[in-house]
């Protein structure tokens, strides 16, 4: 059974106990504080001077189309204000640049932010921006802020951002759908301009006509000029026929269903703008059909 103690003690007493002397209360212990900090006429919170001279460079690319970009940023100036400002950037080309540049007054720029209205994931849409001036004939940086995909739930900007390439890390997945050739034409895939993909897989499909011929189906990979990869699939493909062709960068085996053909290409592959990936068909008659071409890619907007 606990023991509740009672009784009309000092504090800091109890029955049996003798209170401690002055010499044994605690004392803090240590050297005295050796830093001081300003309370009045605090230097500004920033790194960054600007002049009137100078301007705020943005720069804008994106999947999407239309793309709004918000650059919204502060100066602290002479006078102790801190004036906002802000620029909207729209691009209206999938994966081209759009720039846009701002006169600065003069002060401390205090930040720089940007935020997206259309991206939805990382990897759609990218932004730069930096300051520099005007020369005769070109834009001349001075100091980059921050170069980073956006998007419309996320905001990036200076200080404490990145300044990356846009190739950098991981990229946008996404499936593409490769436009139906004519009748008896092979399919190509063409990566778009300011584009790098990285292939995971395809699949596509070809609807062979009653003409009788062995169909022969090889799938290139080249720069638009030399080929650099060129492999067949493991079957003919005979007439009267739907065919599925799919492709990773694993070799399968050849399956119990004739058909669906597994092909390889090469693993982890990574094609600039106007690199193809395409077909080559033996044999292939005028009313032979390829269909449901989709790719799965890692997809960068490729800047220079």
């Amino acid at each position: 059974m606990a023991t509740k103690v009672t009784g009309p003690w000092p504090q800091g007493e109890l029955p049996g106990s003798t209170p401690p002397s002055k010499d044994q209360e605690y004392q803090a212990t240590g050297p005295a504080s050796s830093v001081s900090f300003l309370t009045e006429n605090v230097p500004p919170p920033s790194p960054l001077y600007v002049g009137n001279n100078d301007i705020m460079y943005f720069q804008v690319a994106s999947a999407v189309v239309p793309e709004t970009v918000t650059f919204n940023w502060r100066v602290l100036t002479p006078d102790g204000t801190i004036k906002p400002g802000s620029q909207q950037v729209r691009t209206t080309t999938a994966y081209a640049s759009m720039v846009q540049v701002v006169p600065l007054s003069e002060g401390y720029l205090l930040s720089v932010g940007a935020v997206a209205f259309s991206a939805a994931t990382r990897g759609q849409t990218f932004v730069r921006v930096n300051i520099g001036r005007i020369s005769a004939t070109a834009f001349v940086g001075v100091q980059p802020l921050f170069a980073d995909y956006v998007t419309n739930n996320a905001i990036i900007g200076w200080p404490f951002g990145r300044y990356i390439s846009p190739v950098e890390g991981s990229g946008r997945l996404r499936s593409f759908q490769v436009s139906n050739p004519a009748a008896g034409v092979d399919w190509i895939a063409t990566v778009p301009t300011f584009v790098r993909w990285r292939v995971q897989s395809f699949t596509a499909q070809l609807v062979t006509a009653v003409a009788a011929a062995n169909r022969n189906v090889e799938i290139i990979v080249d720069d638009s000029a030399s080929v650099v990869w060129r492999v067949s699939a493991p079957a003919s493909i005979v007439a009267s026929t739907t065919q599925t062709i799919s492709g990773c960068g694993v070799n399968a085996p050849t399956g119990v269903i004739t058909t669906t053909s597994a092909i390889v290409i090469p693993p982890g592959l990574i094609m600039p703008a106007a690199w193809r990936l395409r077909t080559a068909t033996t044999n292939i008659q005028a009313a032979d059909q390829w269909g449901s071409i989709f790719l799965n890619v890692e997809e960068w907007i490729d800047l220079p």
